[in-house]
């Protein structure tokens, strides 16, 4: 039992100092004991007792109870979401609930997909899309796990002739949402090269591409080049509107709303409709963060437009226009709002964002006043240098959404 359990936290990518963080009821010392087989505590002899010994999640608990009992016993399973019953259903609810911002939604598309799942390829696109999710949540170390667990079982190198071409764009997609996390970590320059990977691939789809340019104008955005991220994002908007024409070009069946036919058509066009939204925000914020005040603007209204069709693209538009807003009065409300909203769509990522920027705004606002009273109190003020605070640096416009794939096997 054992070695059937470091094979997966090896498979996975865990480390013992990774476990024995996650558990939840024992110390360091015993989950270490855990994970080698030297516990002699007879609750811990079994997958279960592991399982929750090692506080696995959900989706680490499936894989395990799959390789130890060979499909005799299987964990505790969600009810999935109307409709769905195949892993290729919870797979295409999964996508199209993050590519329209239903984070909650696609949680539960998440759990129904790993419950599913069959083989390893499958397992692979329920990490990824529990990664997008994650990054949504505002939780990024577990995305980053997931990411990983993704990557060990889609084998192959992207510079391999051999390699096949749906193989290839799963690893692109991959790269393009471990992108985003290193932005996301304070890493711009690691996403800046993981977009350029991405988009200089001669053979990269169209999606992956326009992702690889979301990815650099985000790191661009981190660095404050706003000008090179208005051009990558212009570049991210200009691959989305070609796959929403094709999207729209592609047949469907006039009768039957359900066939393999229409859905793809369906989720086609929900994708690049999604994407587009996304680009569309950070191309307005780029040009706002040069001066345009009509983006500003623009921002507002995709705002209240979105809200009900994509409650995050709605959502990190407003937080977006609240920093653009002058008036910290104004600006402060905002953020309240976008705050409270975030909240009850279970926007974890950007209801953060909100808060780190009304803590800043509070923080400064103690400091100045702190700092009026030490001038009040100075005999001679004119002879006093005056000093810059130290602030702490927030970075707030790392995406948020990630890059649900191009259509096909395993990654509809």
């Amino acid at each position: 039992m054992s070695e059937v359990l470091r094979q997966h936290i090896k498979d996975f990518g865990f480390t013992h100092t990774e476990i024995a963080r996650r558990a939840a009821r024992l110390n360091q010392a015993t989950a270490y004991r855990v994970v080698e087989g030297e516990t002699t505590n007879p609750s811990l002899n079994s997958v279960t007792g592991i399982v929750e010994a090692t506080a696995l999640t959900d989706a680490d608990a499936g894989v395990l109870y799959r390789r130890v009992a060979g499909g005799k016993a299987v964990p505790k399973r969600h009810a999935p979401p109307t409709g769905v019953e195949t892993h290729k259903d919870a797979a295409l609810y999964t996508k199209n609930a993050l590519d329209s911002g239903q984070i909650r939604d696609a949680a539960y598309g998440v759990m129904a997909m790993f419950d599913l799942a069959a083989d390893d390829e499958e397992i692979a696109d329920a990490y990824e899309q529990a990664g997008i999710v994650y990054m949504g949540l505002g939780r990024w170390e577990e995305a980053q796990a997931n990411f990983e667990a993704a990557d060990t079982l889609i084998p192959g190198d992207i510079h391999s002739g051999s390699l096949s071409e749906d193989v290839l764009n799963r690893k692109l997609t991959l790269m393009t949402n471990i992108g985003s996390l290193m932005a996301k970590r304070g890493n711009p320059s690691w996403a800046m090269m993981f977009g350029q990977n991405v988009v200089s691939h001669p053979k990269a789809h169209r999606v992956n591409q326009g992702w690889g340019h979301l990815v650099m104008g985000e790191a661009s955005l981190a660095l404050e080049s706003y000008p090179e991220a208005n051009r990558h994002f212009q570049d991210a908007l200009t691959c989305f509107q070609e796959l929403l024409q094709d999207a729209e070009a592609l047949p469907e069946s006039p009768n039957e709303e359900t066939t393999e036919l229409s859905q793809a058509r369906s989720r086609a066009i929900s994708q690049a409709q999604g994407n587009l939204r996304w680009a569309q925000i950070h191309q307005l914020f780029s040009q706002a963060k040069t001066g345009s005040t009509t983006s500003a603007e623009t921002l507002a209204d995709l705002e209240a437009e979105w809200t009900s069709l994509d409650p995050e693209a709605s959502a990190m538009a407003g937080l977006f226009h609240a920093l653009c807003l002058q008036s910290e009065k104004r600006r402060d409300l905002k953020l309240q709002d976008i705050q409270a909203r975030a909240r009850r769509r279970g926007l974890g990522e950007i209801a953060q964002r909100a808060r780190l920027l009304l803590g800043m705004a509070v923080f400064l606002v103690a400091m100045a006043t702190s700092a009026g009273f030490q001038s009040t109190a100075l005999e001679s003020p004119t002879s006093q240098s005056v000093q810059s605070l130290d602030t702490p640096e927030v970075t707030l416009d790392s995406l948020a959404r990630g890059n649900t794939g191009k259509g096909g096997k395993g990654n509809g």
